[in-house]
């Protein structure tokens, strides 16, 4: 499995480090000297309740749609920028406040994972501008203020409780009274819907620290899940910091094909693809996501029908986009799948 870039915090180095925040942020005072110290900096939007107002964040989204709204926009220096100079700005500005929320969100990184027996902290790296534009552009519809992701990072667990317990404890801690406060955690269940119908399961949090002026994603799985998810190179990039040879140790502990999840994914969502090929598409991704969920030792018998079940689905594929999706993502010659 893969490792931590640094050697893990040890528990006293943990504890250390929530004392510090309960210190500063107010955790270790009485109720009355909490709510003074947050009402104290209204800028922040800390209200009397310790909560975090998501109103702050709807405001700024509020005011940027406003801002984009014209072909032009005056900011409050005179200047007159263009629409698409106002929002790639703002984007460069936002990338450079993520390196220090970045700082934040390893420290609390690695005090998840020491928390968390068996948890291994996987940092990400700061968002690319040509990334964060085009998702800005695209998903975001201009709108910079609903990037949540510029800092983010993985904590990954072998074992489905695993990553409940690191879970339970992002919740216990990204509170205010520590300096934190979570403005989403959504839990995917492995459970077929309409907006997930492949059954892939994760958490996924954004926490804001106190006094910065954009969020931190955090993402929450078992290393199987993202290995069947992401491609083998989006995998080895993210997860295991470029190191093919621990790509090929984990194919072959987890003895399955990595990757299937997303190109299912396409294949079901796509209008090019006909009913039946949908219908198989689903039928195979939540097959194949319950195997990632598996234990080991559950999973080395199923396993083997892996590879067999997909060669009957890619046989089974009609259209010219299906056929094109399966092999634009080859797999290794190793599991004898022919596309």
């Amino acid at each position: 499995m893969p490792a931590a870039g640094e050697q893990k915090w040890t528990i006293n180095e943990a504890l250390k480090y929530r004392q510090e925040l309960a210190t500063l942020y107010g955790a270790n005072g009485s109720r009355e000297q909490i709510r003074q110290y947050f009402v104290s900096d209204k800028k922040l939007g800390w209200d009397e309740g310790f909560e975090y107002t998501l109103q702050k964040y709807e405001t700024r989204a509020a005011k940027t749609a406003n801002k984009i709204s014209q072909e032009t926009y005056k900011n409050k220096h005179g200047i007159v920028e263009k629409r698409e100079d106002l929002i790639r700005r703002k984007v460069e500005k936002d990338i450079g406040r993520a390196e220090s929320v970045n700082t934040q969100l390893v420290q609390l990184g690695r005090y998840l994972e020491c928390m968390s027996t068996g948890a291994t902290f996987i940092p990400g790296p700061i968002k690319k501008f040509d990334s964060a534009i085009r998702k800005t552009m695209g998903d975001n519809k201009g709108i910079w203020t609903d990037n949540k992701d510029l800092a983010r990072c993985t904590i990954a667990h072998e074992y489905s409780w695993g990553v409940a317990s690191i879970a339970s404890e992002i919740l216990r801690v990204c509170q205010p009274p520590y300096g934190m406060k979570l403005i989403k955690a959504k839990e995917r269940k492995p459970i077929p819907t309409d907006d997930n119908p492949l059954a892939y399961s994760d958490w996924n949090f954004v926490v804001v620290f106190k006094g910065s002026k954009i969020p931190a994603e955090i993402q929450v799985n078992t290393f199987a899940m993202m290995y069947g998810k992401m491609s083998k190179d989006d995998y080895t990039r993210a997860i295991l910091g470029e190191d093919r040879a621990k790509y090929e140790r984990d194919e072959n502990e987890f003895n399955f094909p990595g990757g299937l999840g997303h190109l299912l994914y396409e294949i079901v969502r796509d209008e090019q693809s006909t009913a039946d090929e949908k219908k198989g598409a689903k039928e195979m991704g939540v097959w194949y996501h319950n195997l990632c969920r598996m234990g080991p030792a559950e999973r080395a018998a199923e396993a083997k029908e892996c590879c067999d079940r997909y060669q009957k689905f890619c046989d089974s594929l009609t259209t010219a986009f299906a056929k094109k999706v399966v092999k634009d993502h080859p797999l290794d010659a190793k599991w004898g799948v022919r596309v």
